[in-house]
């Protein structure tokens, strides 16, 4: 269908990691099939390894799945243009556990 993959990254003295999503069938998104790995993705980034964020890219022309990351409330970054004049969205969903935390260090 796809491909996920996560990533721990060393930060400074918070934990981060990078997560990347994509299809080569646009016809299967919006089908309802990315929900369930990026709801176990983002859990297991948060409670699995305590990390304080966890990042997504997401082929601009893909309308479903901001959206979808949205619900599991990631927010808009940056767009990057790809080598291939493609559009690339970045997504960053914080671990909201975590964040008093990271606001005292």
């Amino acid at each position: 269908m796809g491909c996920w993959s996560g990533t721990p990254r060393s930060s400074g003295p918070t934990r981060s990691t990078a997560t990347r999503s994509s299809t080569p069938w646009p016809r299967i998104w919006g089908g309802g099939l990315g929900t369930e790995p990026a709801e176990a993705l983002v859990a297991y980034g948060f409670e699995a390894l305590g990390l304080t964020e966890v990042h997504a890219t997401v082929d601009a022309r893909n309308e479903a799945s901001p959206w979808l990351l949205g619900r599991l409330g990631f927010a808009h970054v940056r767009d990057v243009e790809e080598d291939d004049g493609g559009l690339t969205r970045v997504l960053t969903c914080r671990n909201p556990a975590r964040g008093a935390a990271r606001g005292r260090q």
